[in-house]
């Protein structure tokens, strides 16, 4: 009974305050996603960004894979490792062996000093039970097995219901969810332009949330799918 009242003196004062109607959207639960981990308090796309997100109660953790020369599925978002670690290089051009022993935290501060590039396996083990997953799989080209691997270590840590995959790359969504139906998957849309968001084969669209409106919104739910909008750091 309190907490009733106390939501309704919410609503109430919402209305006095702004002038307008009570309405399902002012209820909705909103979702916090921690951007390549909480990266604003620790270097981005690193275990001690996830463990932030954790700590701050972030409702998901977005993070970037991609594969080493070897087979390995890593977070990293560039495709040179000269922002965070000084080396003009790609992920790519690295066996695993030689890419952990990088330090990609010195660039953030010297607390994270010999922060290493962790990889998606240890990510999943640290985060089951404790934290949803966005993964975005990086444009790796047509023939990439990336799209694979990330969908075959989602299943063998059971978290199909836990992760949702986005990338920029239709074709990879695409074939996962072809192969996994369960697998919720998103397309990262750079313009608010076509009709992007009736394919059976993504659950929903991101979205710069400059390029958000009302309209759009409607036009998407009308289709069965969501939308998630970035980059959002304040509450107007």
């Amino acid at each position: 009974m309190a907490a009733a009242s106390a939501l309704c003196l919410i609503s109430l004062f919402y209305v006095l305050r702004n002038g307008s109607v009570i309405t399902g959207d002012m209820l909705s639960a909103i979702q916090i996603t921690a951007h390549r981990g909480s990266s604003n308090e620790a270097p981005e796309n690193t275990m001690a960004a996830l463990h932030k997100a954790v700590n701050d109660l972030a409702d998901y953790a977005e993070i970037d894979v991609q594969e080493t020369r070897d087979g390995i599925v890593v977070l990293g978002h560039d495709y040179t490792l000269n922002r965070v670690a000084g080396v003009n290089r790609s992920i790519s051009s690295y066996d695993y062996e030689d890419l952990v022993k990088l330090d990609v935290g010195s660039w953030f501060s010297d607390e994270y000093k010999e922060e290493r590039i962790p990889t998606l396996k240890e990510v999943m083990e640290y985060c089951k039970g404790k934290i949803n997953l966005n993964i975005e799989i990086k444009n790796m080209g047509e023939d990439s097995n990336l799209p694979d691997k990330v969908m075959k270590l989602i299943e063998e840590y059971q978290m199909e219901e836990q992760c949702v995959v986005t990338s920029t790359r239709f074709s990879y969504l695409v074939r996962i969810k072809k192969a996994d139906p369960q697998i919720r998957t998103g397309y990262i849309i750079s313009a608010a332009y076509g009709d992007f968001y009736s394919s059976d084969s993504i659950d929903f669209i991101s979205l710069r949330s400059s390029f958000i409106n009302e309209r759009l919104v409607e036009a998407a739910h009308e289709k069965g799918k969501a939308v998630h909008a970035w980059t959002v750091n304040g509450e107007k």
